[in-house]
């Protein structure tokens, strides 16, 4: 019997096969009721061909060969479920789910489900139907009623692949990827496929990935997600290396990117939950400084940045010359009153180097960068100098892979800022405003609307993907090429050149993101109450007014009397290091 059986189900991929040529010209005909007659035709043969039942509804085997004609079913339908909704015919792909459902949870011995094949009749199903199957999320969970969308196929299972009008047997070689790489984005699935939502709110289609991706991908209609489509961009994925590394990703937080619409005013329940977490964590224990830079090991390297990075890959960045040192000794001192040892200091001068040394402040050298030891006063030469400095140490510690914060010497932290930065991972980049007013209060990001305001990028949260160090390369040539520019001028400029920024798309709105440089990256601006401007944080105390325990952080912008003004604010806030005597 069991000879008899494996003859059988060979017969079955054999006429499997055959459908598939069969039905194949036919696809240039007509979308729907041909290529359901090939499905049916297919799983008929497959459950005839598993032992499930003849005509007459009497079982005709059990036990071992059973189950194997059971599992031959399964696979069976599981193909069929992706070839309906790769043609894009939702409702047969549903209808065929559900008797997947229904052959996973029923005993081995079954009937085959019912089929129609031109007038022949169709034979009766022997199992229950299943009852509200939308009671049940995990059995419904990759069912998406309509949309364009690709099949992702199983890395557990041999498929077959369209080639010129022949079918080919293709064995699948299962890989995964464990680093933190990859594109940037997360994961959705629908019908046992995966898409990777991209930062811009746009999906890409990924063939043959591993088998962790579907169980890593969170369910969602990913019909109301548009495609990743026109010049320079990619919609189907099937580099097997790539398809890996997009697969390290997360899935998409339930109901982020997947839904559209929305004004963004009531931060959606993902970004509340992450930064609500954030804004009442407890702050970490002070950090007591161990360990002492080696003398002459100042250049900035990977082993540098990785050694004070987050484990999050995270790490903050500012920059100091001597005459600002009593400004980085107050900057240190709050981050690790906050138990953040996570940040690195770029010393412009030899005097601060062996200052900061002393003090055991971990940093690395711009010394060569030519900017003076004295006070660089807003807007002069020295100053601008200083600002192009900065770009380019900025976007050199991010060529090193890790996500950083960029923060002006005169911003010191009152929380550490990295736990809320994580909240907004589309992001590419979020950066501080020089708005006077507040558009949100609930402590999330401002709506997008406010990117029309200054971006500050005294305070600049970059993370380190492609298009995102391409951006600060460029940005670095900008402000090199011409002394007389202001970093921040141009800084803005790149953002918003024409059209560029997009405040109005549907799918990054409600999450109070935009897209900028050219709608290459996802920018959001840093809430005005809690990354406060001089004028938010010393005059109008929006933090206090909004009940927030403290700002993340209070720059010492809209400021009279320079370095000494800049001094006595952060005195009268009770947020400066004076020395004891």
């Amino acid at each position: 019997m069991r000879a008899v059986q494996a003859v059988t189900v060979a017969a079955a991929a054999l006429l499997l096969l055959l459908s598939f040529s069969y039905f194949e010209p036919l696809h240039m005909s007509s979308k729907g009721g041909y290529e359901r007659t090939a499905s049916s035709f297919t799983l008929s043969s497959l459950g005839v061909a598993a032992g499930l039942g003849e005509s007459s509804g009497a079982p005709v085997v059990s036990g071992a060969a059973s189950d194997e004609g059971r599992n031959a079913l399964i696979v069976g339908l599981t193909d069929a479920m992706r070839r309906a909704a790769e043609r894009e015919d939702f409702d047969e792909a549903k209808r065929i789910k559900r008797m997947l459902e229904q052959a996973r949870k029923a005993p081995a011995q079954l009937q085959p489900p019912p089929v129609v094949v031109s007038a022949v009749p169709a034979r009766p199903l022997a199992i229950e139907p299943v009852a509200n199957l939308a009671a049940n999320p995990a059995a419904d969970a990759d069912a998406s009623p309509s949309g364009n969308q690709e099949p992702a196929l199983s890395a557990h299972l041999p498929i077959l692949k369209r080639r010129k009008g022949l079918v080919a047997l293709v064995s699948l070689a299962s890989d995964s990827a464990a680093s933190r790489g990859g594109y940037p984005g997360c994961l959705v699935q629908a019908w046992s496929s995966v898409w990777l939502v991209h930062p811009n709110g746009t999906r890409s289609f990924l063939i043959e990935p591993p088998g962790d991706c579907i169980g890593r991908a969170t369910a969602a209609e990913v019909s109301q997600i548009a495609k990743n489509e026109g010049e320079g961009r990619t919609y189907k994925v099937s580099d097997k290396d790539l398809i890996a590394l997009i697969c390290s990703n997360a899935g998409c937080p339930r109901g982020p990117l997947s839904s559209g619409g929305g004004s963004g005013e009531v931060m959606n329940q993902a970004d509340e939950q992450c930064v609500m977490s954030a804004l009442e964590a407890t702050p970490l224990p002070p950090v007591t400084p161990t360990w002492t830079q080696p003398a002459g090991e100042f250049q900035l390297s990977k082993q540098l940045v990785e050694r004070f990075a987050s484990p999050a890959r995270q790490i903050i960045v500012t920059f100091v010359n001597f005459h600002y040192l009593s400004f980085a000794i107050t900057w240190v001192h709050h981050l690790r009153s906050v138990g953040c040892n996570h940040f690195l200091v770029g010393a412009m001068d030899n005097q601060v180097i062996e200052e900061l040394r002393s003090r055991q402040i971990q940093f690395f050298s711009i010394a060569d960068g030519g900017v003076v030891t004295r006070d660089l006063g807003w807007g002069s030469p020295a100053f601008k100098k200083a600002q192009q400095v900065k770009v380019q140490m900025f976007a050199d510690v991010l060529a090193h892979g890790y996500d950083a914060f960029l923060a002006d010497i005169d911003a010191i932290f009152m929380r550490d800022p990295l736990p809320y930065l994580r909240c907004f991972p589309e992001a590419d980049m979020l950066v501080s405003s020089d708005h006077l007013h507040n558009s949100t209060t609930d402590g999330g990001l401002e709506l997008s609307t406010s990117a029309h305001a200054t971006m500050n990028v005294g305070m600049l949260y970059v993370r380190a993907r492609p298009d995102g160090m391409k951006f600060m390369n460029e940005w670095a040539k900008k402000c090199s090429a011409n002394l007389d520019f202001w970093e921040q001028a141009i800084f803005n400029e790149m953002a918003k050149s024409a059209s560029g920024l997009d405040i109005s798309n549907a799918t990054l709105k409600p999450r109070r993101l935009f897209s900028m440089w050219g709608r290459k990256l996802v920018g959001g601006i840093l809430p005005v109450s809690l990354y406060c401007s001089g004028h938010t944080g010393f005059v109008q105390r929006m933090h206090a007014e909004l009940d927030f325990t403290a700002p993340y952080a209070l720059h010492a912008t809209f400021q009279y009397s320079g370095t000494r003004g800049k001094k006595e604010r952060f005195r009268e806030a009770g947020g400066w290091v004076d020395p004891p005597d």
